[in-house]
Formats: structure tokens, sequence, C-alpha cells
């Protein structure tokens, strides 16, 4: 999926310039090559940690809310927009994908909440299992108030 125009939008900044540039340009790539956002997300994060040293995190998305602390000089905030063309077979396929994953986590979710380990646990053992399946980029935060 090839983005066709993008501008960013830098909304909050500690970086340099040439940094800012950096996290714009790999953020294009990453929608020029995957069109994913956890795909983009890892993009981004991975060529941070080659070009500056570990360890980043990289969150990409819309709807969602954030409070973070972070070193000096290296935060930043910003939209892409653009315009992209991208087909029902891609659009589709991503669709298909998000629902197998969905599944798949409520089921793993169920599995291990159903052996009564500790909130503590259940994390590990649900983050665990997506890092095999998925990658190694998962948090998983378990609590009875989480997300209310």
């Amino acid at each position: 999926m090839k983005m066709e125009a993008s501008k960013a939008v830098i909304k909050n900044s500690d970086m340099s310039e040439q940094m800012q540039q950096k996290a714009v340009d790999y953020a294009k790539q990453g929608m020029d090559q995957y069109g994913i956002e956890k795909e983009v997300a890892s993009h981004v994060k991975k060529a941070f940690d080659r070009e500056f040293g570990p360890t980043w995190h990289c969150v990409v998305g819309r709807n969602f809310g954030s409070y973070v602390t972070h070193e000096a000089n290296c935060f930043i905030y910003f939209y892409l927009k653009s315009i992209a063309n991208i087909g029902n077979k891609v659009a589709d396929k991503t669709v298909d994908k998000l629902i197998d994953m969905q599944q798949k986590t409520v089921k793993i979710a169920q599995e291990t909440i159903s052996r009564n380990l500790t909130e503590k646990d259940t994390a590990d053992v649900i983050k665990k299992e997506f890092d095999t399946r998925y990658g190694q980029e998962w948090h998983c935060i378990v609590g009875r108030y989480v997300g209310r």
C-alpha cells in the first residue's frame, strides 16, 4: 500500500528536528510497507532502537488516550495525515486477520483466567503467548478496574 500524499503535523515534541524527521520518515515507510498499525509501530520502534539505541516505545492508532513519562529529548506526538489507495483485497485480509487475532485473544485469555493465577501471572502468561504468536512487541495489563 503506497501512500499517495502525506503530511505530518507534530503536536508535541522535545526531540531534535533531525529526530522528529526520522520519526516521520520511519512512520511513512511503515505505512508504505505494512499499512497495519501494529506493524507500523514495530517498524518505527525497531528503526529507532537501531539508530538511537534501545529502548523505544511506539503507539500507532486512532481514538486512544495516553499518559506517558519519558526521557528528556525522547518524545514526539504527531499526526500523519495521508491519502492512501487501499484495495478491497488488502482491507479484507486485514479485517480477517484482526478478527482471527481477536478470537484467539479471547480464547487465550479465557484459558489463562480459568487457571486462577494471580493477575501478574495471568498477564505474564498472556504476554508470552502473544510474543510467541505475533512477535515480541506486546504488553499485557490485567486487573479488575482496567479499562473502566
